[in-house]
């Protein structure tokens, strides 16, 4: 494992220091991220990290690549969790401010309605069955409310989950449902961001990978993926189990994608990227071609097959580039709200 990871950093210079390593991930991150940092950082320790560019040599794709890869692994070390959420932050203001000043604070941190757009996204990502919980809490006009303001897929998959005469009742208030006026939109807002998505998630019985983390590892390149993951395990193999089990690749698909979904996936993927990839798949990813090549039309099938038996091999960067890009059009898709993906299955 450390030889494959040796060729991540050329051993042609001096190794970095640690203001380099800083610098390097503070220059890849994006720029309005690292001006928020750079904000809170004093003047000696910004000088550090100015003194740390102007002294280093430029920095290759692969020490890049490495001073991202310390960084994350240090912060999944860190296994301990900062206390946060509403509770948590009218706890500390109320320390450091007075009464008065507390509540017009926090009056002002209240979502506005043209801010609301989010807290939809990602209520529509949580589990149907943690939704269906709250749902049952509120007022039934409120939970159509709710239900009605959520993209199409997790709707749908919320009153399927929902005991039958809780949906009928729902479904029935829903048919009825006029918009509600902006006031009403703002409080339920609200409640969705202090009961529903500020509550803690259930408890898991083992560590729970980053989804940041997950989501950059399933666009990476395989064999830099599997190098970063055997990294983690070599420190932190119940981790690196629960990474793997997050995982998004092509050739996860069959497990994660239903008809619905391949189907919007066919229909907004570019075509000569999906005949790439599905090339490729052709000796990498066999099961993956066939169910999706299965769970769409027979004619557009038989005509992709076709290209497929005329088209010259793809190289595998090429092909696994195709492949990635593929897997970035189901993740789109799914934060679109169009389509729901099924749960991974549990490690054995």
């Amino acid at each position: 494992m450390k030889n494959s990871l040796a060729t991540l950093t050329p051993p042609r210079h001096a190794p970095l220091t640690p203001a380099q390593k800083a610098a390097i991930v503070l220059a890849t991150l994006p720029r309005e991220i690292a001006a928020a940092i750079v904000a809170d950082i004093d003047d000696a320790h910004l000088a550090a990290v100015v003194r740390a560019v102007s002294e280093m040599r430029a920095a290759t794709p692969q020490a890049r690549i490495a001073a991202a890869q310390e960084f994350i692994a240090e912060v999944l070390r860190r296994q301990e969790e900062l206390p946060a959420g509403p509770s948590e932050a009218s706890r500390l203001l109320a320390e450091i401010a007075d009464s008065a000043r507390v509540e017009r604070v926090m009056a002002a941190m209240a979502p506005a309605g043209a801010n609301t757009g989010d807290l939809w996204r990602k209520a529509a990502a949580l589990p149907a069955g943690r939704i269906v919980e709250f749902l049952q809490g509120q007022r039934l006009q409120t939970a159509a409310a709710i239900v009605s303001s959520l993209p199409a897929a997790p709707a749908a998959e919320v009153l399927a989950a929902a005991p039958a005469d809780f949906s009928k009742a729902l479904a029935a208030a829903i048919a009825r449902q006029e918009k509600p006026d902006d006031a009403t939109c703002d409080a339920i807002a609200r409640a969705i961001e202090a009961e529903l998505l500020s509550a803690p998630a259930p408890a898991s019985a083992g560590p729970v990978a980053s989804a940041p983390f997950v989501d950059i590892l399933d666009l990476l390149p395989a064999a830099l993926r599997e190098a970063l993951i055997d990294h983690i395990s070599a420190s932190d193999e119940p981790m690196a189990a629960a990474i793997r089990g997050t995982l998004l690749t092509f050739q996860i698909l069959p497990e994660r994608l239903n008809e619905v979904a391949v189907a919007a996936l066919v229909r907004t993927a570019e075509r000569a990227v999906l005949m790439q990839a599905l090339k490729l798949g052709e000796t990498n990813a066999p099961a993956t071609n066939e169910f999706l090549l299965a769970n769409m039309s027979k004619r557009m099938a038989d005509q992709l097959r076709e290209e497929l038996a005329a088209l010259e091999p793809t190289s595998e960067a090429d092909g696994e580039a195709a492949q990635r890009a593929i897997v970035g059009a189901v993740k789109a898709l799914e934060k679109s709200g169009e389509i729901k993906l099924n749960r991974p299955k549990p490690s054995a």
